[in-house]
């Protein structure tokens, strides 16, 4: 519900003003012309000519008034709310007028004795001029309400005071007709004011909208909004009307279509669609290029068809599109390249893998050809011994067959050692590389063949513990010489040490579902400042001795890389402890 200080309140908008000025005409036309004029015909004959026409001039002077009051405020009403109220209390002191000459001339026919006929005339002129307010008057609610209600108040009264039931009634109904119209009459002046002010606010949109709006009819611009204006560096709106559509755009668009020709599919299009969407590469007033974003929608002003326009300048996104693009051209560029590298870097890897795996078992070859050495030095010197005993009885013509029998055999056992040796030699660096079913029993048993007689020379006493038997599928070659390598660890580590019984233990055993060997000796461990770096690659503790550096890093590959188990070390009370942990 409205207000008291609403209902009050002179503060119109300005709008309001100019459409009761555009009934302005009208407005004096029917109230101070065709009424005073049918009323003066009406009541020609009962009140004298004279009050007649004095009566038509005031009528006449009140349009001179009003007329030239309304071409003096018409150009300044939108400039201060002053300005309006002076206007609007003018109108009002002339409405005063209007209806008080009305209420005078009604009250004459009573007091000239006018026959109830003319009376309801006159009261239905007045009647009318009341509703036909509705339409003049609406837009200023003030006036209506002051016009209609000094026009039907005289009125109603006078009924009253005439009399009788047929009066009486008439006035009754007048009452209520006077307040069921002033309360349409407001609920029109509400929504003629909330009219005025969605169309303010619609224009507000157009006008400041960041986002240019443009209007089209028959392919040319017919109006839009400040964005444009500034989107497009030309001064005014009207320069731009004034400009060809060509104007606004490069002769080709990017993708190679003539941009007159496309720009009218699009127009096709969006009046036979309802709508249409799109991007477009314009030109400025200074034929600078930039792109906009386009949405374009058929709708209908006035019976007539228009393209409503919405343009959004979408130059950075495209700046930042292309850069995005060269951005991934240049990344993807970049990973082509470092597949490249890491791919070179890989095989250089891999290469010097091979290289230090070729350094690390050459080493253990020397290692082995020396253990080798000492495996035949016993044999051959049994076979020598016994083959100097042959020649000496067979020169001194000592022939006994029983004596050259056993000793041949001797010969015969001794050679086949050797062969074995060899054998197990060849076997040890087979360049086999096949997965294969093993236990760490076989993979021990190889290795040992070879270095027992190497231990037994060095005092070294070797104990075996072991109980893991699960099969294994991997490398044996391969484990074999990480063995091989972690005993010859040992064995080095109690040279010039003073240790009373050197012992290397081999333990094997089964925890979690893995398969543990350990290597461990009693050689005092390893210094606490470097067992972090053992397994580093050219890292060792025995350059004086000609130590490479690389057998414990590839024994570390071996176990951990190519065949997905872990060696560590640690160090014990008594020394160290290497284990292999594999999966069965």
């Amino acid at each position: 519900m409205p207000t008291l200080d609403h209902l009050f309140s002179l503060d119109y908008h300005p709008k309001l003003f100019h459409i009761l000025l555009s009934f302005t005409l009208l407005g004096l036309f029917s109230a101070n012309i065709l009424g005073p004029v049918l009323m003066a015909y009406i009541l020609y004959d009962v009140i004298p000519h004279p009050y007649i026409y004095i009566w038509l001039l005031l009528h006449v002077l009140v349009i001179i008034i009003r007329f030239s009051i309304s071409i003096s405020f018409k150009k300044n009403l939108g400039k201060s709310k002053e300005i309006r109220i002076r206007y609007l209390k003018s109108t009002l002191a002339l409405f005063a007028m209007t209806t008080t000459l009305y209420a005078v001339a009604m009250w004459s026919s009573l007091f000239y004795h006018a026959s109830d006929l003319q009376i309801f005339t006159l009261s239905i002129i007045i009647v009318a001029l009341s509703a036909g307010a509705l339409a003049t008057l609406i837009s200023i609610y003030h006036l209506y309400v002051f016009f209609v209600l000094f026009m039907m108040v005289p009125l109603i009264a006078m009924f009253l005071y005439h009399g009788g039931e047929m009066f009486n009634i008439f006035a009754l109904v007048l009452s209520i007709f006077s307040i069921s119209t002033m309360s349409a009459g407001y609920k029109q002046y509400l929504s003629l004011k909330n009219t005025i002010s969605l169309e303010e606010t619609f224009q507000t949109i157009f006008d400041k909208s960041s986002d240019g709006i443009i209007l089209i009819q028959n392919n040319r611009f017919k109006d839009c909004n400040d964005a444009i204006v500034k989107m497009f560096r030309y001064d005014s709106k009207f320069e731009i009307f004034n400009t060809h559509l060509s104007q606004f755009m490069p002769k080709m668009q990017p993708d190679g279509q003539n941009s007159m020709k496309k720009m009218l599919q699009t127009m096709h299009t969006t009046m036979k669609q309802g709508s249409h969407s799109f991007e477009w590469v314009h030109q400025t007033k200074h034929g600078d290029f930039f792109w906009v974003d386009i949405i374009l929608t058929k709708i209908h002003l006035n019976n007539e068809v228009f393209i409503h326009g919405i343009w959004r300048d979408i130059s950075t996104r495209k700046i930042l599109e292309e850069k995005e693009e060269k951005s991934r051209i240049e990344i993807e560029q970049l990973n082509q390249s470092l597949a490249s590298k890491v791919a070179s870097e890989v095989a250089k890897n891999r290469e010097k893998d091979q290289l230090m795996l070729r350094q690390s078992r050459l080493a253990q070859m020397g290692e082995m050809l020396s253990m080798i050495a000492h495996q035949w030095r016993q044999p051959l010197s049994a076979i020598s011994a016994t083959t100097n005993v042959l020649l000496l009885k067979n020169a001194k013509r000592e022939y006994e067959e029983k004596l050259f029998n056993e000793r041949l055999e001797k010969i015969v056992h001794y050679s086949q050692h050797l062969s074995k040796t060899i054998d197990d030699f060849r076997g040890f660096f087979s360049p086999n590389k096949k997965k294969t079913h093993t236990t760490y029993d076989d993979i021990i048993h190889s290795v040992l063949g070879i270095m027992d007689i190497s231990l037994q020379n060095k005092n070294i006493t070797l104990i075996h513990e072991l109980t893991c038997h699960y099969t294994l599928y991997t490398y044996p070659g391969e484990i074999k010489q990480v063995i091989l390598n972690l005993i010859s660890n040992a064995k080095e580590a109690f040279e010039g040490c003073a240790i009373d019984n050197p012992t290397i233990t081999i333990r094997t055993y089964a925890k979690d579902e893995k398969c543990h060997l350990e290597v461990i000796d009693n050689a005092g461990g390893i210094s606490p400042k470097i067992i972090s770096q053992i397994f580093e690659p050219y890292f060792s503790t025995k350059q004086a001795k000609d130590g490479t550096g690389l057998g414990l890093y590839m024994s570390k590959v071996i176990i951990e890389e190519h065949c997905d188990g872990e060696l560590n070390v640690e160090n014990t009370q008594e020394g160290s402890l290497f284990s292999i942990i594999l999966t069965p």
